[in-house]
């Protein structure tokens, strides 16, 4: 694995981390 790819996932998953906090806060689970 290189280190592009270390950067590309974590760009994906902040990418879909975002949504989910803001819909954390919008509706409380």
């Amino acid at each position: 694995m290189s280190t592009r790819d270390g950067f590309v996932l974590a760009g994906i998953r902040g990418v879909f981390d975002q949504p989910n906090r803001f819909k954390g806060m919008d509706v409380p689970s």
